[in-house]
């Protein structure tokens, strides 16, 4: 999934270059862990992403499905 978030964001991000936006304010970006992976997996298995803050945004948190 990782693999996918950073192709999609990567070329949205050249595009956005190339359309003259500002990329960093055009598509999130994926900060790598000191081991230069885009996520960092717990002793308990789970998995961490973070993402470069944007000033002047809204996020909202998705809800559970189910």
């Amino acid at each position: 999934m990782m693999e996918n978030i950073c192709g999609v964001t990567d070329f949205l991000r050249e595009k956005a270059k190339q359309r003259g936006a500002d990329p960093a304010r055009a598509t999130l970006h994926v900060v790598p862990t000191k081991e230069e992976k885009p996520y960092y997996q717990a002793a308990d298995g789970s998995c961490w992403r973070i993402y470069e803050f944007v000033e002047n945004t809204v996020c909202f948190a998705a809800g559970a499905v189910g």
